[in-house]
């Protein structure tokens, strides 16, 4: 194998996107996060006051708004409150979760 060297000419910059008013999401550990069209999502968590969460939040990044999404499907299609699972974004709008730490049904000690 012939050995290719890494391009390093990726160029970075942070840029500081303030809240416009409006809900924001409870401050949370364990939650995951994709960036896709100009949106920041939010997947999950453990909050403060809120416990494990099954919200999902949109950050617009253009005009720094927030707002709650709801998924489609029925409750046995949505994944349940958990945090500390794995996200990737797969494409057209579709998000793969896998694991995480859920809530333990009502038959479970």
């Amino acid at each position: 194998m012939q050995n290719q060297s890494l391009n390093l000419s990726v160029h970075l910059e942070w840029r500081e996107v303030r809240n416009k008013g409006g809900a924001l999401p409870a401050i949370r550990t364990g939650a995951k996060s994709f960036y896709y069209e100009d949106n920041l999502y939010l997947f999950q968590g453990y909050g403060a006051g809120i416990g494990r969460s099954s919200e999902i939040w949109k950050m617009n990044t253009v005009d720094g708004s927030w707002e709650v999404i709801e998924t489609l499907g029925n409750n046995s299609d949505k994944a349940s409150a958990r945090d500390g699972h794995s996200l990737c974004n797969i494409g057209e709008g579709l998000v793969l979760l896998f694991g995480g730490q859920g809530e333990p049904s009502p038959n479970e000690k």
